[in-house]
């Protein structure tokens, strides 16, 4: 009885040993694979003036949010030819939207709070905004920002109630005060429709669905020109004080959706139809002016310098690459900060196919110098 368990147990142990053996040599034999290569995914882009900018973005891949995904900041003097890290240890680590008033004067959100710095991004504040009544929480619709003679302004619209509220405050202090609001429809549209080189001439007029626009601290009323079912609209740009270009919408619901574009060169008074190129599925990205405008349609840039009568391809992303994003900005969204002069532009292309298996497709950011006539990926290599 005791030989035959003995002889059980050389048994079980040659089969240990056997084991063991051989799941080294096969291990052995599995090929190291290297870590994923870290490319620099941009977010947002800001630019203070023609020279100096700042984009934000995350290292991808990082699979989810946390400490290896936290944000960063990379800064350009030279209109965006070349790119260098900022060391900001203090910027919130979720931020996702980025704007610069002055190379010192920036805020970023990071979804429900807005931060400060006012000694260019070395330390972060929290802004508290004044609250009108118990019903006026912060949890309201926060419209991009916009900067003129030293004050900066926020529009927001509180979640249920038709109204619009403009918020502003010195660019180099956090001391905000409601400067102005109006009840109004915002169902159709609420944004300040971007302008073309920061700092340059007055601020771009803040545009509502309801058919009021807010210029220079006055209330007026603009003509909306979207018509038909459901009719609203998708973008508005103002290259100029008199050049207003909208892209409207309409239909019973998105698989039966119609696009028009008008453009106005009296200031919103009246507006003219203009065609758009066979397609579907646009947005409206940039304009240099009331004739240089530049429309996503069906992932393609697509650039027109005859006021929308004419257009050429001027971007066709890889099968595998990146579609070009809707345009305008947001709080929530950054579609980039369109021309930053009448020549010089950048848009943000989100990657709409590919292995990536992130939280979310990482970006790519393209620019052109022709004022549109051709772009090209930004590559930004220094990572810090």
């Amino acid at each position: 009885m005791r030989r035959r368990h003995l002889i059980g147990l050389g048994v079980v142990g040659f089969g240990a040993v056997f084991m063991v053996t051989l799941v080294v040599v096969i291990t052995s034999r599995i090929p190291h694979k290297p870590p994923a290569p870290r490319a620099f995914d941009p977010l947002s882009v800001s630019f203070a003036s023609p020279d100096e900018g700042w984009v934000l973005g995350r290292l991808e891949p990082c699979g989810s949010i946390g400490p290896e995904c936290r944000a960063l900041v990379e800064h350009t003097t030279d209109g965006g030819h070349t790119w260098r890290p900022e060391n900001w240890p203090a910027l919130p680590s979720a931020a996702g939207f980025l704007r610069f008033a002055t190379p010192r004067d920036g805020w970023v959100s990071d979804g429900p709070t807005l931060w400060s710095t006012h000694d260019a991004g070395v330390t972060w504040q929290k802004v508290d905004f004044p609250v009108l009544d118990a019903d006026d929480y912060s949890g309201s619709h926060l419209v991009d920002m916009r900067f003129s003679g030293g004050t900066v302004e926020f529009a927001r619209s509180p979640y249920g109630r038709d109204e619009v509220q403009v918020l502003s405050s010195p660019v180099s202090q956090d001391k905000w005060t409601m400067s102005s609001s109006i009840r109004t429809s915002v169902n159709r549209l609420l944004e300040f429709a971007t302008q073309t080189a920061p700092g340059a001439g007055s601020a771009p007029p803040l545009f509502t669905g309801g058919g009021t626009k807010f210029i220079d601290g006055q209330w007026s009323h603009w003509t909306f020109p979207c018509t038909g079912p459901h009719a609203a609209a998708d973008g508005i740009l103002a290259p100029t004080s008199t050049d207003i270009i909208v892209l409207c919408t309409s239909g019973p619901d998105p698989e039966h959706m119609t696009f028009q574009l008008y453009v106005s060169r009296d200031g919103a008074v009246t507006f003219d139809a203009v065609g758009l190129p066979p397609g579907g599925g646009f947005g409206l990205l940039a304009a240099a002016t009331g004739d240089d405008i530049v429309i996503n349609n069906n992932d393609v840039i697509e650039t027109s310098h005859d006021g929308g009568h004419e257009w050429t391809q001027t971007y066709v992303p890889p099968p595998e690459g990146h579609a070009i994003m809707y345009g305008r900005m947001a709080i929530a969204g950054d579609g980039g900060p369109g021309f930053i002069t009448q020549t010089d532009g950048f848009v943000l292309a989100g990657k709409r196919s590919g292995p990536y298996q992130g939280a979310d497709p990482p970006q790519t950011l393209l620019a052109t110098h022709d004022t549109g006539r051709s772009w090209a990926p930004v590559r930004i290599t220094d990572l810090g």
